[in-house]
């Protein structure tokens, strides 16, 4: 179970950087305030406070 656990969380990351990777080329630095929603934004925000 280990093994997929690590291939599913490497899969991730890697599709991870790619998105973020394009959104830079294509919108900008500030992808994140112009392609994402308020709600997801304060959504994402307070998940990271819990953390």
């Amino acid at each position: 179970m280990a093994t997929v656990y690590t291939a599913i969380a490497a899969f991730e990351n890697t599709v991870r950087h790619f998105v973020v990777k394009v959104l830079l080329e294509n919108v900008g630095e500030n992808w994140w305030e112009s392609c994402v929603s308020e709600k997801i934004r304060k959504l994402a925000e307070s998940r990271k406070r819990e953390d």
